[in-house]
């Protein structure tokens, strides 16, 4: 009977530990899918300011725009990527707070590029209305009447600014988590 007890115990002790290795290395084999995805991302937020720079200095819209376009593509990529990635119960807030500050990201830039498309059309139409002959008076009231809220786009910019914020701090604190329960 008490040999019985002592492989019964001896069992849940295995059972605990094979589980315990289990999770260790579910856990691995997420940071190993999705480490990956977060260099990426690093590289491309590092890649957008040494090129936004020279854009902004020679005041190309075109250029802003296109950049911004190309980081939405890469964030929405790096979406599909990351989603196709199961994460281990350790790991869900991490995986929530990653995914979180991608679509931020991702709608900073869609943000951008939004509102330098409307400045490019608008340039585009001020432009034809001159070319036309429009008089200073109508290409004046048509500029009033379609160019951007610069406020509302402020007001945007800052609540994604600060939600990207809180997004990182929130995934660099789960990642400290996962990592100290995985040493």
């Amino acid at each position: 009977m008490k040999a019985l007890k002592l492989v019964a115990v001896l069992g849940v002790f295995a059972l605990a530990l094979c589980q315990q290795v289990g999770a260790e290395s579910s856990l691995e084999s997420y940071i190993e899918k999705t480490d990956p995805l977060l260099i990426q991302f690093k590289r491309a937020l590092t890649t957008f300011v040494e090129e936004i720079k020279p854009l902004r200095e020679a005041s190309d819209i075109v250029g802003i725009k296109a950049l911004a376009d190309k980081n939405v593509k890469e964030f929405e990529s790096l979406l599909v990527e990351l989603d196709g990635v199961e994460p281990p119960a350790v790991a869900q807030s991490y995986h929530r707070a990653f995914r979180r500050l991608l679509e931020v990201r991702r709608d900073n830039d869609k943000l951008i590029a939004e509102t330098l498309a409307q400045q490019i059309a608008l340039i585009l139409k001020v432009q034809k209305l001159k070319e036309s002959g429009a008089s200073e008076q109508e290409v004046d009231a048509y500029i009033q009447q379609h160019r951007y809220d610069s406020e509302a786009f402020g007001i945007k910019a800052k609540a994604l600014k600060d939600e990207a914020a809180a997004a990182d701090r929130a995934l660099k604190a789960e990642r400290e988590k996962f990592v100290e329960q995985s040493e």
